[in-house]
């Protein structure tokens, strides 16, 4: 008879993922779990799992094989299970059981998507065709994909991989099947690993054969290996991690986050003097807090990176080819990274979150620390970001990275300071723009007011709508419920700035509140304090339930003869697997009209397509969304009369719900391109079920446009790789929309 190991002692694990708490539909949650042997003998053939609603009474086990994590489905949400584990050979001998977990079956929530993001000068690298698309060349230019996970460990973990998207012009040959208005002279696009091959497969998702820039060995999917992360991981030389303690030289000693500043107290990190030292080190990636004899050095933990939820990474170009990535972590840090190497420059850690530094060692679910995307204003002689916390607080911060070695600290805004206090979350990505402030023009960021985490019968915070000096964060002009009563729910949205006379300077801005509503914002004049706004229109007028539909995307714009049309959609970003509301898309013709628009004073095009010659009396069009849980969650965009919608359906069984694309008439609903071939079968037809397309499942990033070498081409990120998104026809030219202003002579 063959030895079998006991694992009374084998330690399982309970991984908590990025959850959201549901009660229903029922048998649609989850637990995962993961389990270390002590030791793993060669005859070992694999695992078995009891589990039960009761403790220490379990149902028919789960041959789960030869594996060290598992996750259990088709659980009922809301209820408790009890768990054990135990070991069985090649015979039909098996081990007692592991010691018992138990744990709440929860619904998880659906893995949100990242745009992928694309160098902001994408005139790319020419190379020889060998093989690969038709053309006797390619142009490429980078990709950047963000990835996360909770690792088994039960700590959220992230990564940022590098892939190429090459093109080839083929004038004979055009993969865009989707276009019925193809151009002559279209382009092929094609997403290449650090091997030049094609890294995705015929789902769009990333191979697990492919090999990410900076990977020595192939990582596919996988949220550790490759990428920057790996990289980090295997990084020797002492990191340059600081805060901001008084030096706004940053890398000046009295900001180093190192055990020797003593500047960096156990009362600035909210723990005390004995595990000052330990928390500083697990910070710079060691294991600090594992046992270990006295005189045994530190080890590194595991993977170092942690979780990116929703920044988005920015890549600024320096001089002599070099570019730097910065992006936000919830492991307390802006990271800037090296874009040839993949080290990593630095890591910022914002004063307001050193206190918070200590849950991240006994961290088992996600904790949000620099949550927000960053944002770049750039001249011939300075660069500046400025970036929120997101999830992570109400903060927004400015830095000087004009030396991507030595940055500066510029300014910070939060609800403490003064003409801030309606501050929520900073989920606002910074919009910057110009605008006329006196005898001067101005470089501004606009935010909206931030995310109410604490949502009551009306929003306490976040209702407010500011214009920020890049330079110095002074405040150059709020809109905000003391000022406008009508302003009772938070502002988490990017708003959308908009020039309408084409003098170079921002006078209008739109953004959406989480009450439904969407507002305009005039600047008109060179004085702020005649800047004003006003909601006009509520998807919610025809609706009893407070504040069913909510808008969290930013809308975009047309400037048209005499008007300008907005597009938005609503959906729950907070609560994507929410099946009640019925959401809808929306095109609004802003007129100028003093009244508040509705749905009513829309065209529903649902069911229908418009004809040729009929007239568009009402003040838009808006189609519903009839998929059970179907949202908007992602930015549309409009280009070529084409607007670009995504949504997410949640899944009714607890999958991970399904992506769309929506390519639409802007001027009226109708379906534009061909997205469903199936009914040609006498031809190219276009009719309602053209409208849309599912392409993939997690909840998708809004469509990313991108110039490559005069050509354009677009990608939405899905769960796990990339959609080519098709665009009605491909130009050397980018579309302006105008409006004729007569001057003055």
């Amino acid at each position: 008879m063959k030895k079998f190991i006991r694992i009374e002692s084998l330690p399982l694990i309970l991984i908590a993922f990025t959850f959201i708490f549901f009660l229903s539909p029922a048998f649609a949650a989850q637990i995962k779990l993961a389990w270390d042997p002590p030791n793993t003998p060669p005859y070992l053939a694999g695992y078995k799992m009891y589990y039960g609603t009761a403790s220490r009474s379990y149902g028919t086990p789960i041959d789960v094989g030869n594996v060290t994590q598992y996750t259990l489905t088709g659980l009922t949400a809301g209820k408790t299970y009890f768990i054990v584990v135990t070991d069985y050979g090649s015979s039909t001998n098996e081990s007692s059981y592991s010691n018992e977990v138990s744990g709440v079956a929860i619904e998880p929530a659906p893995v949100q998507v990242i745009p992928p993001t694309t160098p902001p000068s994408s005139k790319g690298t020419t190379k020889t065709n060998k093989g690969k698309p038709k053309g006797g060349s390619t142009t490429q230019t980078s990709m950047y994909m963000v990835v996360s996970e909770t690792s088994v460990q039960g700590s959220p973990i992230g990564n940022i991989k590098k892939y190429e998207i090459s093109t080839a012009v083929d004038p004979n040959d055009s993969t865009n099947t989707s276009n019925p208005i193809n151009s002559s002279n279209s382009i092929n696009p094609v997403v290449l690993d650090s091997t030049n091959t094609p890294a995705l497969d015929s789902n769009n998702v990333i191979k697990d054969e492919s090999k990410s820039s900076w990977s020595s060995e192939a990582d596919g999917r996988e949220i550790d290996k490759g990428g920057l992360g790996e990289v980090l991981l295997k990084r020797n030389a002492p990191r340059n991690i600081f805060t901001f303690l008084g030096d706004t030289n940053l890398t000046a000693d009295p900001n180093a986050f190192d055990t020797s500043n003593k500047k960096l107290t156990a009362n600035l990190l909210g723990v005390g003097p004995s595990e000052r030292d330990k928390l500083i080190q697990y910070i710079q990636g060691y294991d600090s807090y594992a046992k270990r004899k006295e005189k045994d050095p530190l080890k590194k933990r595991r993977w170092l990176l942690g979780g990116i939820a929703d920044s988005r990474p920015l890549v600024v170009p320096y001089e002599n080819s070099q570019s730097v990535i910065f992006v936000g972590a919830n492991d307390g840090m802006l990271h800037a990274f090296d874009d040839a190497t993949g080290e990593e420059l630095w890591g910022f850690i914002p004063y307001e979150l050193l206190g918070r530094l200590k849950d991240l060692p006994k961290a088992n679910r996600p904790q949000y620390y620099v949550d927000g995307s960053p944002k770049a204003y750039l001249t011939e002689s300075q660069k500046i970001i400025v970036f929120g916390l997101g999830k992570g607080g109400s903060y927004y911060y400015g830095l000087d990275v004009t030396d991507p070695d030595h940055p500066k600290f510029l300014w910070e805004i939060g609800p403490e300071t003064t003409g801030y206090s309606e501050m929520g979350q900073a989920w606002s990505t910074p919009q910057i723009g110009k605008v006329k402030n006196e005898n001067k023009e101005e470089i501004v960021c606009f935010i909206g007011g931030g995310y109410d985490e604490n949502r009551g019968t009306d929003d306490k915070k976040g209702r407010a709508v500011y214009a920020v000096d890049i330079m110095t964060g002074s405040q150059v002009w709020r809109w905000d419920h003391g000022k406008d009563s009508n302003m009772r729910y938070s502002i988490p949205s990017d708003v959308s700035k908009v020039d309408t006379n084409g003098d170079g300077c921002v006078d209008r801005l739109y953004v959406g509140d989480t009450g439904g509503g969407l507002w305009r914002f005039d600047l008109n004049g060179s004085d702020p304090d005649t800047w004003a706004g006003k909601i006009i229109f509520n998807s919610n007028a025809n609706i009893v339930a407070r504040g069913t539909r909510k808008i969290f995307a930013r809308p975009d714009v047309t400037l048209e003869k005499d008007y300008e049309m907005v597009f938005f959609g609503t959906g729950d970003r907070e609560d994507a697997n929410e099946k009640n509301v019925v959401n809808q898309i929306y095109a609004i013709k802003d007129k100028g009209l003093k009244s508040v628009l509705s749905e009513s004073d829309l065209e529903d095009e649902t069911r229908r397509l418009k004809g040729p010659g009929e007239s568009e009396e009402k003040q838009g069009w808006y189609i519903t969304l009839e998929n059970k849980g179907e949202k908007v969650l992602s930015s549309p965009v409009v280009l070529f009369g084409a607007a670009y919608f995504t949504t997410f359906t949640p899944s009714q069984t607890g999958n991970e719900g399904i992506a769309r694309l929506y390519v639409l008439n802007y001027k009226n609903g109708n379906p534009i391109l061909n997205l469903n071939p199936k009914n040609d079968t006498d031809g190219v037809k276009i009719d309602l079920s053209d409208r849309s397309k599912v392409i993939g499942t997690g909840i998708p990033s809004s469509t990313t446009i991108s110039v490559i070498d005069g050509k354009l081409i677009g990608y939405t990120g899905i769960e796990g790789g990339v959609y080519h998104t098709p665009l009605r026809k491909n130009s050397p030219l980018v579309p302006i929309w105008w409006k004729q202003v007569k001057k003055d002579k």
